[in-house]
């Protein structure tokens, strides 16, 4: 590795981290801060949005949901029928994939990392395994609890 790939890569940890600290303090990245990210960094506004929604967890408008569902749609989790879980969640919020009331916010996501424990789903950072109709219906009872 020369010494450019080097700087880029450590540049590349610096801008994911700052990132990381705006939305764990403001809850999204807002524009403002994309606008002096873009000095800071030498960067163009293509080049960093390109960047910041290549990751699904950053945010560019305020979070309007309390808890975030994510569904893992790897291929373990496909293998033990993770649709079915898909479909009992999305009729029981009464929610698409991709769309959010004031509650919940459901998403799928390509692969939570729990295959051995598939089918997956992880709720507001935390991974649940193993996951079937019942399972859920508690998780949700108590995140209802919470509400």
């Amino acid at each position: 590795m020369n010494n450019t790939e080097e700087f880029k890569l450590k540049e590349t940890g610096k801008l994911l981290n700052t990132l990381r600290s705006i939305q764990d303090n403001l809850g999204y990245i807002p524009q403002k801060s994309i606008n002096e990210l873009c000095k800071s960094f030498n960067l163009s506004y293509a080049e960093l949005y390109g960047f910041i929604t290549f990751y699904k967890d950053f945010r560019l408008e305020p979070k309007t949901y309390k808890h975030h569902i994510r569904v893992c749609q790897a291929e373990s989790c496909q293998a033990k029928n993770v649709k079915d879980i898909v479909d009992y969640i999305k009729t029981t919020l009464n929610l698409n994939i991709g769309e959010h009331n004031e509650d919940f916010f459901l998403d799928s996501v390509y692969c939570l990392g729990n295959c051995p424990r598939s089918p997956s789903v992880m709720i507001d950072g935390i991974v649940y395994g193993d996951m079937n109709k019942e399972k859920f219906d508690n998780i949700l009872t108590q995140l209802k609890r919470n509400i």
